[in-house]
């Protein structure tokens, strides 16, 4: 029997019993034999993919009730019929592990990279800690010597006008910085630049007793040109970073700036001033310094000559357990800001 291409034929013989070969039989074959040539026919004649065609799925899919369908499915009795460790035991663990590519994995992973990212992001969650901490003591600091001095009541000049103008609205960012942070900065810049002069001292000695073969360590001559070298040494450790920056090493540690006193950027002529200005701050019993703690704007006599002020240059917030109730703006009650989140 011919059919036409893309068609599909489906072959019924209906009423056909081998084993029976009487009368009644054969006359049953006939009439099954006659029912399937003719159901055959139809199914040529019907164009079952023209049909598929015409079907709208989304329709049916609409109509498919997927909650009672679900419901209808019995869940544990589908469990019970898995047999999980047969599907374990026909996976090949090894022949997976063969073809995984460590090496290529390894070398599209930058290591490095990722170690470097986490490290880095410690020290910063540690490194922000230490700040609030320093943020929140210098707050407590700011209340008692408002107190000690009864200056309740009086305005209290937040920091320069400029900084404050661009700080993050609810922080300290901008604000005059407290005592003790500028201590812990300037404790930070003293050890890194007395070391470093040191590592670079026992460097050049050590270079130049091994070429010459001379040891100098001893000579009065070499003392003094090493003191002044340590002079200059020190200047270049504080002018240069805040002519360049606007903070030394210590003072981007603990979160600090300096600026001019209107808070416009550091020219190097005042950062000049202020360098050579601040070891007279420290020589009639760090007399200079105190001002840091009891002024208003905690400048040193260095600051004071040179013009300059140093305030936070990040969002610095006060510690919850440190956190006061805010009192009525312009009223002098240290720094107050809402709590970090």
């Amino acid at each position: 029997m011919k059919t036409e291409p893309g068609r599909r034929t489906l072959v019924l013989g209906w009423g056909q019993d081998p084993g029976q070969t009487g009368p009644m039989q054969r006359r049953r074959g006939f009439v099954g034999d006659l029912a399937g040539q003719v159901a055959n026919r139809i199914i040529e004649l019907v164009d079952l993919d023209r049909m598929l065609q015409n079907v709208d799925l989304d329709a049916v899919l609409k109509k498919v009730d997927l909650n009672e369908l679900l419901k209808s499915v019995d869940v544990d009795e589908l469990i019970k019929r898995v047999d999980v460790e047969d599907i374990i035991n026909r996976v090949d663990v090894d022949k997976i592990v063969e073809r995984v590519d460590v090496n290529r994995i390894l070398s599209d992973t930058d290591m490095g990279k990722m170690v470097a990212s986490s490290t880095s992001g410690i020290f910063l969650e540690i490194l922000y800690l230490v700040r609030r901490q320093l943020v929140g003591v210098d707050g407590i600091l700011a209340n008692v010597v408002t107190r000690v001095l009864g200056r309740r009541g009086e305005t209290l000049p937040a920091g320069p006008q400029l900084t404050l103008a661009t700080g993050e609205p609810g922080s300290l960012q901008g604000h005059y910085g407290g005592s003790l942070a500028r201590l812990v900065a300037y404790a930070i810049d003293a050890f890194l630049s007395v070391t470093l002069f040191g590592l670079v001292l026992a460097g050049a000695i050590g270079v130049i007793n091994t070429v010459f073969s001379v040891d100098i360590s001893e000579s009065p001559a070499v003392g003094v040109a090493w003191g002044v070298g340590l002079l200059l040494w020190t200047f270049l450790y504080w002018w240069y970073p805040l002519a360049t920056f606007g903070k030394t090493v210590g003072m981007g540690l603990v979160g600090l700036e300096v600026v001019r006193g209107d808070g416009s950027r550091l020219p190097a002529r005042a950062a000049a001033i202020r360098t050579l200005m601040m070891p007279i701050s420290f020589l009639i019993l760090w007399l200079g310094l105190v001002p840091i703690v009891t002024s208003r704007r905690h400048r040193a006599l260095h600051d004071k000559v040179a013009d300059t002020a140093v305030i936070y240059d990040w969002p610095a917030r006060q510690p919850r357990y440190l956190t006061r109730p805010e009192v009525p703006a312009g009223r002098v009650e240290g720094p107050s800001v809402p709590p970090a989140a």
